[in-house]
């Protein structure tokens, strides 16, 4: 349990500490989803693996966690819209064809500066979430642009 007052230091601090934002989508036999996070990093480069964290809260937990094929797509500026739309709770999140590319069997974000495409290898309970373990299979490299980050609870560019 944390101290009390932990919390919120640390949800301060992670607020003050700029994070690029990624859309994860999916396909599997909870249909198709998708939602934006900011605690994408790499893991391991041979194999190559990534991770993401999210809260066990999320009503697009399970459907994540069935899920065939899942994409990582790192946001670039100008896609804050995008971002907005996979973020919001209580949407479950749900795409189609006229604004993902790749279908159900390599959904990515048209557009991202980058996408992962992958499969699943492990998900791990830590603390209040899950951390997902994507092996990528695929990298699409997309539009050249300046990363979009996500600073003091605003979505910002780096010039």
């Amino acid at each position: 349990m944390a101290q009390p007052g932990a919390v919120d230091v640390l949800r301060t601090v992670f607020a003050d500490q700029p994070a690029p934002v990624s859309v994860v989508l999916w396909s599997g036999p909870d249909g198709t989803g998708g939602m934006t996070v900011t605690s994408v990093n790499a893991a391991s480069l041979d194999p190559p693996l990534l991770v993401f964290c999210v809260d066990r809260r999320s009503s697009r937990l399970a459907a994540l966690r069935r899920a065939h094929e899942v994409s990582v797509n790192l946001l670039g500026s100008g896609q804050e819209g995008l971002a907005d739309r996979f973020a919001r709770r209580g949407d479950p999140g749900r795409w189609d064809e006229a604004t993902v590319a790749g279908g159900a069997d390599h959904p990515h974000v048209p557009g991202a500066r980058w996408s992962l495409l992958g499969k699943v290898a492990a998900v791990h309970a830590v603390g209040a979430s899950d951390l997902f373990v994507l092996r990528v299979e695929q990298v699409l490299a997309g539009l050249p642009a300046e990363p979009l980050v996500y600073h003091r609870r605003a979505y910002r560019n780096l010039r």
